[in-house]
């Protein structure tokens, strides 16, 4: 039962908004009945997998309706995956109705339990408004949770806070601090941002050089109010 929990674990990779299930090609080995006798019999871990095999069709013919009963079953013994699913399924509707509401109560439970990028995505919610009534000091705390644990879109968002005041109280250091750290691990937006910062001093020194080389990064990645910017700097 442990070789089985690791192999679990180590088919699961969840990004951000989305979510991607990448099998490795020892995992194939391991098809939906095998998922399906430990599901059946109460494991969590197992019914996640099942849920992600009936999500993707692999193995099984691709059944929404029956991937979010099984996600439902994990998410509901506590499976922090499994509640970020649910979540994603009542976001995009996928073998369920659209449900804003649901889908935030399901993004808290998993975010509460330090699921990162679930973290992000609630923050999203409150900044939104978006199956929650709408809070900017709880988007930032959030967006903070994620930012401090190195997510780069949260860290872009936590910067914009700063830069705004909505939520926290305005602080343009600590806003080009996150910028910054989201900008170094190739966030585009926040590449624009600093970008933008050095060309014309906003918070700091104004530094020509410095300014193109941000959006040079930030164009390069398609970022079209980057490249707007770029073709006035040169």
């Amino acid at each position: 039962m442990k070789d089985f929990k690791m192999k679990l674990r180590k088919g699961l990779i969840v990004v951000g908004l989305f979510v991607t299930v990448w099998f490795s090609q020892p995992l194939f080995a391991m098809n939906a009945e095998d998922y399906r006798k430990s599901a059946e019999q109460g494991n969590a871990e197992a019914q996640l997998m099942l849920g992600a095999c009936y999500g993707k069709g692999l193995g099984v013919a691709q059944d929404s309706v029956e991937a979010v009963r099984w996600y439902r079953k994990a998410a509901e013994q506590g499976n922090a995956d499994a509640q970020y699913f649910i979540g994603l399924c009542y976001t995009e509707g996928s073998g369920i109705a659209k449900d804003p509401v649901e889908a935030a109560k399901w993004y808290r439970k998993a975010a509460e339990q330090g699921c990162v990028d679930v973290q992000f995505n609630l923050g999203v919610c409150y900044e939104f408004g978006i199956g929650v009534v709408k809070d900017y000091a709880e988007a930032v705390k959030w967006f903070r949770k994620a930012a401090e644990r190195g997510v780069a879109k949260a860290q872009n968002k936590l910067g914009a806070c700063y830069e705004g005041g909505h939520g926290v109280m305005q602080d343009k250091g600590e806003a080009v601090k996150w910028f910054r750290k989201s900008a170094e691990q190739g966030n585009a937006e926040a590449q624009c941002w600093i970008g933008l910062c050095y060309a014309i001093g906003h918070n700091v020194e104004k530094d020509k050089a410095e300014a193109a080389k941000w959006l040079h990064k930030s164009a390069g990645q398609g970022f079209e109010p980057a490249q707007k910017a770029l073709k006035k700097l040169e």
